[in-house]
């Protein structure tokens, strides 16, 4: 595969063009689970009947998981096409990830000719950690 800085700059063009393609989307799952519904008549109450099927769209959010129990038909069919539209957003993000960080690496650094550029660099970084020492310490 060609892995030039080029054809990686046109990936990541690529990348960010499909993402403005992007529609409606958001985070989770959805899962289908069984219950049942507790009626003595119903189907669902004799033996080896696996119950009623239920669809759940199922988050985290802020280190606690929630589900909603989503309707059949259009609900299920608009909350299945935003979760897989945020699968691609995150798959897309990944490889925008991949490719910027194989740009990092193949874009040459710029070399310094003379010595007295490379002293200024340093003492803007004496400086900046000589500050954040004194502060931690409390000098």
């Amino acid at each position: 595969m060609d892995r030039s800085l080029e054809s990686l700059e046109r990936r990541k063009e690529n990348i960010i063009s499909q993402m403005r393609t992007l529609g409606d989307m958001r985070w989770g799952s959805i899962s289908e689970t069984y219950r049942k519904c507790g009626k003595p008549n119903c189907a669902c109450a004799r033996k080896g009947h696996p119950g009623h099927s239920q669809y759940l769209w199922t988050i985290r959010k802020q280190g606690k998981t929630v589900a909603r129990v989503l309707h059949l038909g259009p609900e299920l069919d608009q909350v299945h096409k935003q979760v897989k539209e945020g699968a691609r957003f995150q798959k897309l993000c990944d490889d925008l990830w991949d490719v910027s960080e194989e740009i990092c690496r193949l874009r040459p650094v710029p070399k310094m000719e003379d010595k007295k550029e490379l002293s200024d660099p340093k003492k803007k970084l004496r400086r900046r950690f000589f500050s954040k020492r004194r502060k931690r310490s409390g000098i």
